[in-house]
């Protein structure tokens, strides 16, 4: 949450306004990045400054390119990817792949190449992109602006949003800092072949304050469990100081044959409960309600049933009394002499029903799944011209004819049991895998037939592990004309 006094902001705007809104500042310098640090005085110009980056879409929506619509034996379509890069760390490696791969593939067993570079080509073949966690200005990254480096690599235009100004200590207090370059946006951004006829930005209901939360003292239960994810799982939880908030960036496309699609890249907060992301996804939705073209919806939607925040005994105290299905389960075996079992066998049974499927169905106290609301929001929601997403489980429009009762399956590849992961810890033991990235497309009905279905969801989980890029698997679906 942006920090703002009330009272701070009105005078600033009251002495300042005339300054800054005269020439708009495209970035903050290093002394108003600095001046975040303290809580209690941030500069005044630097507020507003900061709330004008934090409400500004940023990029090249107009480069013209000479992409084409696809054509195939019997359809048209065009390709639409949603990835998480975690930062851009390997953003060299992205480009090396994307320029010359042989290389590379080259290097690979015979038995990884032919499926590692199937999936690099349909990342090569992608038209639109939805990107999340992607740095501008930060040292990490060597101070690149990755969204404008990755719509170069592919010639294409881009849109940027800058969900935080980043001030932790480790970043700012780098011996090695080049002050004059840092910027400290991260952000999503959507890259498309074709132009960009317009976007906008829409701060999302926020669901934790990474700002004054992050600067709290960890409780003793909380470096237990850093140590643990540490040791357990090799996961590093790191304090992330911030601010800002999450967000929803929109744009709409044009494509060679005149139509428009709309499309949302966003990222749900992961440091809250799963009622919050309902409220977060609820905002797009209402946002979005009236849009009578294609639309595609994509991100990382954190779609865990525990929030990742910073925990104590009190917190988690207090979590267990306001959960009514855990003050059920406790009434359930104050009764039961075999509660030990019975406890044992239900954790097992949901957590293997659940497992890489959050969509299954939710039964309060026996088998909860707190997931599962999100996306029935998504599955019941209509526009106003009473189009809804795509739920489709087509075997003929499914990756290898795998469709599902759960549906989603044109838009978001099937496994043996459950979705294709997109997100594992780095110690898995083969069950922390979780499906936390989705597409998804509404459609729309012209001539008396439909266009715009998705179809043939994937995740490119070979090309992915091979490489090592990014924490999160990148998906892909065609969008059929």
């Amino acid at each position: 949450m942006v920090y703002m006094d009330g009272r701070l902001v009105v005078f600033a705007l009251l002495f300042y306004g005339s300054l800054v809104f005269a020439v708009e500042p495209k970035h903050l310098s290093f002394e108003q990045i600095q001046s975040f640090t303290n809580s209690k005085t941030p500069r005044a110009d630097a507020l507003i400054a900061l709330n004008r980056i934090l409400h500004k879409v940023y990029g090249e929506p107009r480069r013209i390119t000479d992409a084409k619509i696809k054509s195939g034996p019997s359809y048209q379509s065009i390709r639409v990817t949603d990835w998480n890069i975690e930062r851009g760390f390997k953003f060299d490696l992205i480009k090396s792949l994307i320029q010359d791969s042989q290389a590379y593939v080259q290097r690979l067993a015979m038995n990884q190449q032919s499926e590692f570079k199937e999936e690099l080509d349909l990342l090569k073949d992608t038209d639109i992109f939805t990107l999340n966690e992607v740095d501008w200005g930060i040292q990490r990254t060597g101070y690149r602006n990755i969204a404008s480096e990755f719509a170069q690599l592919f010639n294409a235009n881009y849109s940027f949003a800058t969900e935080f100004l980043e001030l932790a200590p480790g970043l700012l207090n780098d011996p090695q800092l080049d002050k004059s370059k840092y910027k400290g946006l991260h952000g999503n951004a959507i890259v498309s072949k074709f132009p960009i006829v317009s976007s906008k930005v829409l701060r999302l209901p926020t669901c934790y304050d990474w700002f004054s939360e992050e600067l709290t003292k960890l409780s003793v239960l909380e470096r237990i469990r850093r140590e643990s994810s540490d040791i357990v799982i090799n996961e590093k939880i790191i304090t992330e100081i911030r601010q800002g908030s999450r967000l929803a960036l929109f744009a709409d496309i044009k494509l060679p044959n005149g139509d428009l699609i709309s499309v949302i890249s966003t990222h749900l907060e992961n440091r809250t409960e799963p009622f919050c992301r309902e409220r977060q996804l609820q905002a797009i939705l209402d946002h979005i309600s009236t849009i009578q073209n294609p639309v595609i919806l994509a991100g990382d939607l954190n779609n865990f049933e525990k929030s990742a925040e910073s925990t104590s005994f009190k917190k988690a105290f207090n979590k267990r009394i306001r959960d009514p299905g855990f003050m059920a389960m406790m009434g359930i075996n104050y009764f039961n002499p075999y509660s030990l079992i019975t406890n044992v066998s239900t954790s097992v049974v949901g957590f293997i029903r659940k497992h890489r499927n959050p969509t299954k169905i939710n039964i309060p106290v026996i088998l909860p799944n707190k997931a599962r609301k999100l996306f029935l929001m998504i599955k019941r929601f209509r526009f106003a011209d009473l189009n809804g997403f795509d739920l489709s489980g087509d075997n003929k429009w499914s990756y290898r004819g795998k469709s599902s009762d759960n549906r989603f399956s044109n838009s978001n590849q099937i496994a043996r049991i459950g979705f294709v992961e997109t997100f594992k810890f780095n110690r898995s033991f083969g069950v922390a895998k979780y499906k936390i990235d989705w597409i998804f497309v509404k459609p729309i009905d012209r001539a008396g037939r439909q266009q715009y279905f998705p179809a043939f969801g994937r995740t490119l989980k070979d090309f992915n592990q091979v490489t090592g890029i990014s924490d999160h698997h990148p998906i892909t679906v065609e969008l059929i004309l």
